[in-house]
Formats: C-alpha cells, sequence, structure tokens
C-alpha cells in the first residue's frame, strides 16, 4: 500500500472513531437524563413518602408498606449503581477511541514527514 493509500485509510479511522464517540456521547447523555429522571420523580418521591402518620396503617400493615418501600428504594439503588456502571464504561470507551484518534494522527504525521523527505 502507497503512503498516500496509507494515510487516507488513517483518516478514514478516525472519521469512524470521531463518529463512535459522538454516538456513545449521545447515548450517554440520554442515560444521564433519564437517570436523573428516575432520581427525582421515583427515588426521592419514595424516600420522602411519610406512612408513620397514617391512623388506619397500624401494626403489621404499617411495617409491610415500610418493608415495601424499603425494598423499591433498594431495587432502584441497585439499577441507578448499575446505571453508573454503564456510564463509566461508555467514558473508557470514549478515551480508549480518543487513544485511537492520536494513534493514527501519529502514524500521520510520520507517514507525511516521510513523503516530505522522498520528495526532496
Amino acid at each position: 500500500m502507497g503512503t498516500m493509500s496509507e494515510i487516507s485509510e488513517l483518516k478514514h479511522r478516525i472519521s469512524r472513531y470521531k463518529s463512535k464517540i459522538a454516538k456513545l456521547e449521545s447515548a450517554a447523555e440520554t442515560i444521564r437524563q433519564e437517570q436523573a429522571i428516575i432520581e427525582s420523580d421515583v427515588l426521592k418521591p419514595n424516600r420522602a413518602y411519610d406512612m408513620s402518620n397514617v391512623d388506619e396503617w397500624r401494626g403489621s400493615l404499617h411495617q409491610e408498606a415500610k418493608d415495601i418501600q424499603s425494598d423499591i428504594d433498594n431495587k432502584i439503588s441497585i439499577g441507578l449503581r448499575g446505571t453508573n456502571t454503564l456510564l463509566s464504561k461508555i467514558q473508557e470507551a470514549i478515551e480508549k477511541l480518543y487513544e485511537l484518534i492520536r494513534e493514527c494522527e501519529d502514524e500521520i504525521s510520520e507517514l507525511e514527514a516521510r513523503l516530505c523527505s522522498e520528495n526532496m
């Protein structure tokens, strides 16, 4: 493969990597928005709901409701931790793609330098 073809292929790779980064960043932003909605619309209201002043709910019914509330809180928290793990992995993938872009750019610089020296 000629030097110009190699440079062209590397530029094409960079373009593909940048496209993947854009898709990952968009997905991460959507996930963060949905996560914020879950935290504000589900988790916080669930934690804030106070059943202790309801006179009809005495004894085992009150305890059962508190247990259900706690179970909901735990399940939401587990899901949010999983979401944070996913976001972390997306960020790692983005960083790896940026590393690959830098490697391609370094290789392009070396190839262009070789072309210049050959043309002298």
